[in-house]
This record gives structure tokens, sequence and C-alpha cells, in this order.
């Protein structure tokens, strides 16, 4: 295994198991240069990701596609570690998400409502 290969594998499990955001692996075998894979944020929105081994820079064919990616708007990166493939995916997303044993909200909190104050007047 490629060390690029361990790095999209382990970002994979861990973008999905702590984010919850599934991804899917982009195979283009007679056409090289697209990103490895896809995530699929919530809300419609996606992610391309490419990675790469710390130092290793695209082909030129990756340049053009991904020129070409970005040209028509849509999200792609390059990231050359689980750490930075995490960080790319969490900040797509806004807000982190809750550990699964706080995720239910307590009967108080549901009923709550603002009721704004009276002005002057």
């Amino acid at each position: 295994m490629r060390p690029e290969q361990k790095i999209e594998e382990d970002s994979a499990t861990k973008i999905y198991n702590e984010l919850g955001v599934p991804s899917i692996k982009l195979e283009m075998r007679h056409d090289s240069g697209w990103p490895d894979r896809l995530f699929l944020l919530r809300k419609g929105r996606y992610l391309l990701m490419e990675f790469k081994q710390p130092g290793e820079d695209l082909d030129p064919r990756q340049v053009y596609i991904h020129k070409f990616l970005k040209e028509n708007e849509y999200d792609v990166v390059i990231c050359r570690s689980v750490g930075e493939a995490y960080q790319e995916v969490q900040a797509r997303l806004g807000t982190p998400r809750l550990p699964k044993a706080g995720r239910q909200v307590s009967a108080g909190a549901r009923g709550r409502r603002v009721v704004p104050r009276a002005g002057p007047g």
C-alpha cells in the first residue's frame, strides 16, 4: 500500500466515525487525474479530496483537472495527512457534531421560547 493510500483510508474512516460523513472512492481507471475521494457533506454539499504524501506534488494531469474543477466552482482540496483531511471536512460542516452520548436534547431545552421584551414606547 502506498503512503497516500493509507492516509486516504485512515482519513475516510476517521471522518465517517467521528463526523458521520460518508465518502466514495473515485476510481477512474481509464481517465487519471481526478481527485481520490468524494465526501458527501450535509444538505447536498460535497467535497472532492486528493490525497498526497507529504512533499509530493500533483502530476501535470492532476493540475489540469484541479484547475478545471476550481474554475467551475467545484470544491476540491489536496490533503497530506489525516488531520488535514479531517479539518477540511469539519470546516465545511460549520459546527462540530455532538458525541453519540450527548446527542439527546434535554426536555427543558426543547420547550424554551425566546420572547422579545417590549421596547420603550
